[in-house]
């Protein structure tokens, strides 16, 4: 089977007892992986107590889906490839697809000042050197997140044009939940339309993704996982006014493993998305452990340790220092009340995996990000 085939190819999807659904034959070389997978997170969501689970995986040349678990556990609901799980900071690997996508069209400048695009900001002398790419890459010392009284986008921009950082660095790391829905705003005075739209016109039907974004349609809503917070109760779905070009994607595991594919650049990903995603998967900034894309952390796996910096400073890479230090993991985890996300791929060896759950755990990111980086290592040699 080539490649291109696969992309737009058969499916295999495995539930929590390991049947097996599709017409692609299953051999030692997909039985392996497959079978690690599956049991180390059934083991793992078993630990954790997490009642459901999906997972997208690329890997062999092949896409596969797997489903564990409950998305409601008092009803006995089976996880599906239509279950629509919440991405929480996932959602920023869009905002940031979006702003390439404007980049390549000369709408926006990586270089250019927050303030150029929304000028209530403008005031504030020190956003006058924040560009495009410190905010996608948070190096832009903006907070982590705004005080109880930010209620809309209003009070956020309203909030930011007063803000003044206690320290200023030459260039500090920082992730902040402001910078990237500053970049939502700044797209949304450019383009005319609203994050949502923008999100299923041009990232959602290119990419033959179901138009979900952040407003559920009725139609999908029978199929929306119910969420359990840290104590394993059932909690609220996201319903921020302001976070959304943060946080407020939703999608099944189907929807994502679309996106997947397109994170890898796979035969059948549209011109403009794979040079908008190579955009952001770009490093820009070098920091203590890792590199930054726009949205992406990069790990070095294979090669120079280019992706560690001893010194414990951050330096903005010239257009030249701009290469992957051999292979390279491309990851972004992401959480919301009630619901985990992890996504990485490995672009050099066309694998990637996507795990989705609907339970959030203390600490939950960083356990999370360790298992889908181990599985993935491992099943992709």
């Amino acid at each position: 089977m080539t490649k291109s085939k696969t992309y737009f190819g058969l499916l295999i999807c495995i539930s929590w007892s390991g049947a097996v659904l599709g017409a692609v034959p299953v051999t030692s070389a997909t039985v392996q992986p497959l079978t690690h997978v599956r049991r180390t997170i059934g083991r793992w969501l078993k630990k954790y107590q997490i009642p459901g689970a999906a997972v997208a995986l690329y890997v062999h040349e092949q896409p596969y889906l797997l489903h564990f678990g409950y998305a409601n556990r008092r009803q006995k609901t089976p996880v599906t490839p239509a279950t629509v799980f919440e991405l929480g900071s996932v959602s920023k690997l869009f905002t940031c697809l979006l702003v390439a996508q404007e980049v390549l069209r000369g709408r926006m400048d990586l270089d250019a000042a927050i303030s150029d695009y929304l000028p209530a900001l403008s005031a504030n002398n020190y956003l006058k050197q924040v560009t495009l790419e410190r905010l996608g890459t948070h190096t832009a010392s903006l907070p982590f997140n705004a005080p109880a009284t930010v209620k809309t986008h209003q009070d956020l921009v309203r909030h930011i044009a007063r803000w003044q950082p206690k320290t200023i660095y030459p260039l500090h790391w920082q992730y902040s939940n402001h910078g990237i829905e500053l970049l939502r705003l700044a797209l949304e005075a450019v383009t005319g339309e609203t994050w949502h739209d923008l999100v299923v016109q041009q990232i959602l039907r290119p990419l033959q993704m179901a138009p979900i974004g952040v407003h559920v349609p009725k139609e999908y809503l029978p199929h929306y996982a119910t969420c359990y917070d840290k104590a394993g109760r059932p909690t609220i779905r996201w319903n921020h006014r302001y976070m959304i070009g943060t946080a407020a994607l939703r999608a099944t595991s189907a929807d994502m493993l679309k996106f997947l594919q397109a994170a890898l650049s796979l035969p059948g990903t549209p011109a403009h998305l794979k040079q908008a995603m190579a955009l952001t998967q770009t490093p820009y900034v070098q920091l203590p452990q890792m590199r930054h894309g726009l949205g992406w952390e990069i790990n070095a796996i294979t090669g120079q340790s280019a992706a560690l910096n001893p010194g414990g400073t951050v330096q903005r890479l010239s257009p030249e220092q701009r290469q992957h230090p051999g292979v390279v993991l491309f990851a972004k985890t992401g959480t919301t009340h009630g619901f985990h996300t992890y996504i990485g791929v490995i672009p050099q060896r066309q694998a990637g995996i996507v795990i989705m759950l609907n339970r959030t755990l203390p600490k939950g990111y960083t356990l999370l990000k360790r298992l889908g980086k181990r599985l993935l290592l491992e099943i992709s040699k």
